[in-house]
């Protein structure tokens, strides 16, 4: 009888011991689940921006600059196709680079893909001004008859919606703090991958994940 007693008694505790050890296991990996979640998000996107000779049809990259998700900073002036002529000065007037400078230190477009293609092969690469920045980066492409090894999307794809309402106020926030009122190329995708960074970051240290 008390045999029986303790048999019964033994496989209720291991019943219980199990039990534990599954919730144990299921809060650790709801744990670890939250926690990769949040340094998923909080993973830095390839970010790229163009300056331009202006907008429209005509209009052609003259500065390509980009900060990658290990904060490798890159910029470099292209040099013009002997087809590029439009000029816009009031473009010229934001991005203060001149004709004479783009021919004196613009590097060839050959070149300017070719690293491209050797930095971003195979991955994705993000802009913020999407609808401009990837035609001038098509037209480097096809001017300097090389094949484009990345992809191009737009930066509101990776964008939650609360991101959105409070990017704004954070990228002011990023410009002030970094003091980073030129208007050239690395330095604006430098500010609009640290502005993803923090904004996803509050959402995250908001919701409590």
């Amino acid at each position: 009888m008390m045999r029986g007693i303790y048999q019964t008694q033994y496989k209720t505790y291991m019943a219980d011991a199990r039990h534990n050890r599954r919730n144990e296991s299921c809060f650790k990996n709801s744990y670890l689940l939250r926690l990769s979640y949040k340094i998923m998000k909080i993973i830095r996107p390839n970010i790229i921006d163009v300056e331009a000779s202006g907008f429209g049809p005509e209009s052609y990259p003259i500065e390509i600059g980009f900060v990658t998700t290990s904060r490798k900073r890159y910029s470099t002036l292209i040099m013009p196709h002997e087809n590029w002529n439009h000029w816009d000065p009031e473009s010229a007037r934001i991005h203060n680079i001149t004709r004479d400078l783009l021919n004196r230190h613009g590097r060839p477009l050959g070149e300017v893909a070719e690293y491209l293609n050797k930095i971003f092969k195979g991955e994705t690469v993000y802009s913020d001004g999407w609808v401009v920045d990837k035609p001038w980066i098509d037209r480097l492409f096809y001017e300097a008859n090389a094949q484009r090894l990345f992809s191009v999307s737009p930066l509101e794809l990776i964008l939650k919606e609360d991101q959105m309402e409070i990017w704004h106020r954070i990228k002011i926030e990023v410009i002030k703090q970094l003091k980073a009122e030129r208007h050239r190329a690395s330095i604006d995708a430098y500010v609009i991958q640290e502005t993803f960074v923090r904004s996803r970051k509050i959402l995250s240290d908001h919701q409590g994940i």
